[in-house]
């Protein structure tokens, strides 16, 4: 057993947690299209999410923390230099941030994690197979204190893209996205997150993307893996896929993306994140943001889970205004 775990008599939000044992699942990567295994091994506390490249000299490790995001273009992209990286982490990092474990170590033998159905799925199937295991220190948690707002603007097709994040009491994800294309069109979902919802209504949620761009992205080196098998795919006026999980799938998979990459906090978070048509490189500024405001002292900062998170005044988002 792992230094300072315990097994739980049932699962609380308020410790942290690793895996009882070591369990291993192979597939292809959606964008490399590369061969490879995904190791999950249990962690000691504290240690938080690190994936290891052992086809490496010397097996190199790589924290899943904001600071070592090095690419966003159609996933999230960790790395420490000399070429050292590994692509496409956020499904299996929403799988761990929707189980609440803390402190695995997952290794690869390639640089991209199987890209299996183009869910979370998968992985949480695995992840259950072998069980958690109930660690003595706290999590670690991140209260937001006042509210935080990134935009960037798609220049190519006229928009903006919006994250505002809100103090509360819990972890909250609205997200709004708009397609031109009527099989997507415009779609919402908001949820509290927690383990029942995101096993609910998160973790089944497929990426997706268009058979008109499969040729650009493969000339990028990109989707070199995608197949009807590990994604939803789409022309200008249907679904390819003879099953569609739920009607609002596309939205509920950025959700699962969400998760994914605030995960790279290295903590939890007490925020309302509402979205509107924002993707990974949104996601890493406002966590970098974030993380600013934890390092000054001012803005957010971490609290005791141990105690009720929740406080007399919160911001309201309707209104804008602190209530009593």
């Amino acid at each position: 057993m792992i230094p300072g775990a315990v097994a739980p008599e049932r699962f609380s939000m308020r410790h942290q947690y690793t895996i009882r044992d070591a369990i291993s699942f192979k597939g292809v990567g959606l964008h490399t299209g590369n061969e490879v295994t995904i190791t999950f091994k249990p962690a000691e506390a504290d240690q938080g999410i690190t994936f290891v490249r052992t086809d490496l000299c010397e097996k190199p490790r790589i924290p899943a923390l904001v600071e070592n995001v090095i690419g966003v273009i159609r996933g999230t992209s960790l790395g420490i230099g000399g070429g050292v990286k590994v692509h496409t982490v956020e499904h299996v990092l929403s799988a761990l941030s929707g189980l609440g474990i803390d402190n695995v170590m997952v290794e690869m033998d390639s640089s991209e994690p199987p890209a299996a159905d183009g869910s979370s799925l998968p992985f949480v199937r695995l992840l259950d197979s072998v069980g958690r295991l109930r660690q003595v220190p706290r999590r670690k948690l991140i209260r937001l204190e006042n509210p935080v707002m990134v935009s960037e603007e798609n220049s190519t097709e006229a928009y903006e893209k919006h994250i505002m994040l809100y103090p509360s009491d819990t972890f909250k994800v609205s997200f709004t996205i708009v397609y031109p294309q009527r099989t997507i069109g415009t779609q919402f979902v908001e949820f509290e997150i927690t383990e029942n919802s995101f096993r609910k209504n998160i973790m089944d949620a497929r990426t997706f993307g268009f058979l008109k761009e499969k040729e650009h992205l493969q000339a990028m080196g990109l989707a070199l893996g995608a197949s009807l098998d590990s994604c939803v795919i789409l022309d200008e006026n249907e679904i390819l896929n003879r099953d569609i999980r739920y009607p609002d799938e596309f939205v509920r998979h950025k959700v699962l993306d969400v998760m994914g990459d605030f995960s790279l906090l290295g903590a939890g978070l007490l925020a309302h994140v509402v979205c509107i048509r924002s993707g990974h490189s949104l996601n890493v500024e406002a966590i970098r943001k974030v993380k600013k405001l934890v390092e000054s002292g001012a803005g957010a900062s971490f609290v005791n889970p141990m105690q009720d998170v929740s406080r007399p005044s919160l911001y309201s988002i309707r209104k804008g205004v602190k209530t009593c």
